[in-house]
């Protein structure tokens, strides 16, 4: 089929404005909007007169604002980040089979659906001493399928294919918590670092069937300069 008439014209920009209010302390905004191109499987998986005529590629549409808040004072920098997400034209598409022919496959109209996440991100870095120190990352965020259809396509043939709505749940693979530490310690040629991991536990699928559980893991690094040119390093993932 001909898709030479098809086009997709996209503009992404990034705009943002940093405020210091005092010699450690900072705020600042920042908007930008982002557009991805279909992919490619849109088109060489149109494999119907049909499809073809109703093909519609759309950019997929990411605008994003976040505020933050930035402070330093001696050992301590500390960051502070509101953010507001939204992922648009997200294209959902399923493959059946014909009637007349099981072997013949066909592709549904593709289907837009719209993403929302909003949450705050605290980081820290604390220098506790000129050898010890720790990084801590959480994020608590929370997620919605503004809007999100797809094919239920029932028995072969397209006969009998409906829309099932599930706009409102919650998004997938999106965990309300996410948290990092990481302490490291170094004196002279020894060098090491912890780093502890958690992801909370997050819808498996848009429908929301199951959740995929919460989890932690713990990675130990431990190295020592031997030489200038020589460095001795041993890394212990999911030590527990």
């Amino acid at each position: 089929y001909n898709y030479s008439d098809k086009k997709v014209n996209t503009f992404s920009f990034s705009s943002g404005l940093n405020y210091k209010f005092a010699d450690n302390q900072a705020i600042y905004g920042r908007y930008s909007l982002g557009n991805k191109a279909p992919d490619m499987d849109m088109f060489v998986t149109t494999n119907t007169a049909f499809g073809a005529a109703n093909l519609n590629p759309t950019a997929q549409k990411i605008q994003q604002i976040e505020a933050g808040y930035k402070l330093k004072t001696g050992g301590t920098n500390l960051f502070v980040t509101p953010f507001y997400t939204i992922v648009s034209n997200v294209p959902q598409q399923t493959v059946g089979q014909e009637t007349d022919d099981i072997t013949t496959a066909y592709n549904t109209p593709v289907l837009y659906n719209k993403f929302r996440t909003m949450g705050v991100e605290f980081e820290v870095n604390q220098d506790f001493t000129e050898k010890f120190s720790v990084r801590a990352v959480a994020t608590f965020q929370t997620s919605k399928a503004v809007e999100y259809k797809r094919w239920n396509i029932g028995a072969n043939g397209a006969a009998d294919d409906q829309i099932v709505d599930f706009s409102g749940n919650e998004t997938d693979n999106d965990a309300k918590v996410i948290l990092r530490v990481s302490p490291t310690y170094n004196s002279g040629k020894f060098f090491s670092s912890l780093d502890f991991s958690y992801m909370g536990k997050r819808a498996a699928n848009v429908p929301n069937a199951f959740e995929l559980p919460s989890y932690n893991q713990t990675n130990l690094n431990l190295g020592y300069n031997l030489t200038s040119k020589l460095q001795l390093q041993a890394n212990i993932n999911n030590l527990f």
